[in-house]
């Protein structure tokens, strides 16, 4: 039963499996596209000997259900190698698992598949080659914001092995050949600081931090930018300029914040039309995409670029309306306005362009 269920969520292109009960029984739900569908129920013993095993292969306490658990197992599915990791919760209907579906040997798209416009991935690519700065990435959990970033790595690591390139992640997700990738270990005394603070000691030219959390790792972070070391790192704001304001709340003083950033890079994850029935006005769907109409995901991105007329309006705590019109004269582009250029395309329908802006 367990391969059938990976098997399924592979072929689908799940990235995560629900396995969760409902009254008397449970369900399985897969996360295509962003969007849970149901794809099995079950019966109540079913449920539970099917949580009971994955819990066992993923070297969890199986006698435990009254606090959440994580772990993983490793398994082949159709031919590719496939990290699960597993996560346990107890709900008041039972205990609930999620299964995380990660590639083993991912195949990582280049900044030109991500979806981006021109003007947008050509500004991003310059400002990857500049020797020093931050490049905040920024958006809600799931928005595709590592990608993002190992995109960014993979450009800069194929144009040369000149690079000590050191990422600092929680958890690495995937592993990549040419990249030092270290995992946060709390429980070890291993936090973000500390494994900064480690990083800076063994010679590094590019940084990935994967989130700056606190002040402390936050204004670390902003240090190492400004001392001629190029980091990309993530924050969970909405938008670009939100980004900035969100450093000042914290506390960062915004001569530093202007002297470090180089560039805020926003992004959505959006469904697109199936290209197989996209030409049916109904959009009633077909085999292709299961009748969903959609068939997978594209990016949406806003781009700041710090210029010298932003950091004086920074410096002097201009509002955000005002930071907003005087980057457009430069080019900045809205999400909501990249958003609208791809419904104009015919790249996604209206009504997940009226989910995305209602959300």
């Amino acid at each position: 039963m367990i391969e059938m269920i990976l098997r399924e969520a592979v072929d689908r292109r799940a990235s995560d499996i629900h396995i969760e009960p409902i009254g008397d029984g449970g369900q399985i739900r897969l996360r295509i596209d962003g969007s849970l569908q149901v794809s099995h129920e079950l019966a109540k013993d079913d449920l539970q000997f099917l949580i009971s095993q994955l819990k066992v292969r993923a070297r969890m306490d199986i006698a435990e259900k009254r606090i959440p658990q994580d772990g993983s197992f490793r398994s082949r599915i159709a031919g590719e190698i496939m990290d699960i990791r597993v996560s346990s919760l107890p709900t008041i209907e039972g205990e609930k698992l999620v299964l995380r579906l990660l590639n083993y040997q991912p195949f990582f798209k280049s900044l030109s598949d991500l979806g981006m416009d021109g003007q947008t991935e050509g500004h991003l690519r310059r400002l990857i080659r500049r020797p020093h700065g931050m490049i905040i990435v920024t958006g809600p959990a799931g928005s595709g914001k590592t990608t993002t970033m190992y995109a960014m790595l993979q450009e800069l690591y194929q144009t040369g092995n000149d690079k000590n390139i050191t990422t600092l992640e929680d958890p690495v997700e995937y592993r990549i050949k040419g990249f030092n990738q270290v995992e946060i270990n709390p429980r070890s005394g291993l936090t973000f600081s500390v494994g900064l603070r480690s990083i800076l000691r063994q010679d590094p030219n590019i940084i990935m931090l994967g989130e700056m959390r606190d002040m402390e790792s936050t204004e670390m972070a902003i240090r190492v930018a400004l001392t001629g070391h190029l980091i990309f790192t993530t924050l969970h704001t909405s938008d670009t300029i939100g980004a900035i304001f969100r450093l000042l709340d914290m506390g960062i003083p915004a001569y530093m914040i202007t002297s470090a950033v180089t560039g805020v890079l926003a992004q959505r994850l959006i469904r697109k039309v199936c290209l197989f029935c996209a030409s049916k006005q109904d959009k009633a769907g077909c085999p292709y995409c299961k009748g969903t109409g959609y068939y997978g995901r594209i990016g949406v991105f806003e781009l700041l670029v710090m210029r010298p007329e932003l950091s004086e309006m920074i410096i002097r705590r201009a509002s955000m309306d005002e930071i907003r019109k005087e980057a457009a004269k430069h080019g900045w582009v809205s999400l909501r306005q990249q958003m609208e250029a791809k419904l104009m395309r015919g790249e996604t329908a209206q009504t997940v362009t009226e989910e995305w802006l209602d959300g």
